[in-house]
């Protein structure tokens, strides 16, 4: 009977409106935590320098503790907000999305492992790329 009646209760708060955002936002949060954990791997700093200087003389178990929550935790509400899933994929694609875009963007391109800095080819024109019947075409 107890187990009959906690059914009951979860397919009506199931069917509350206010459940499908939550598990989108809870998916999101997923997502930036399991991305996070991911990108530590890789040497990603987080906001741990943001941090250094706006809260000086700290322990270094304050600013991994910080920067996990600003990351993960604001980041996913940030991602919630800017993606608007409206599924559980697109949610959890959010919370990957968002961690990994600052990855990206705060990671300088020298630190990034297996990335090298792209040389331009020298003596090569931006037009010798050209097929010869685009190039006929450009002339006419």
């Amino acid at each position: 009977m107890i187990c009959y009646a906690m059914g009951e209760a979860l397919k009506e708060f199931a069917h509350d409106p206010y459940f499908a955002p939550m598990l989108y936002y809870v998916t999101t949060l997923f997502g930036a935590i399991a991305m996070y954990v991911f990108a530590l791997n890789k040497g990603f700093e987080g906001a741990v320098p943001f941090l250094k200087r706006v809260f000086p003389d700290r322990s270094q178990v304050f600013y991994d503790r910080m920067d996990f929550f600003v990351t993960s935790v604001a980041g996913s509400i940030v991602g919630t907000i800017c993606f608007s899933p409206q599924s559980t994929l697109q949610a959890l694609a959010a919370g990957f999305g968002w961690v990994g875009a600052m990855n990206v963007l705060m990671t300088p391109q020298g630190h990034q492992p297996g990335l090298g800095k792209i040389q331009p080819k020298i003596g090569v024109s931006p037009g010798a790329a050209k097929t010869p019947k685009i190039q006929e075409q450009a002339g006419k």
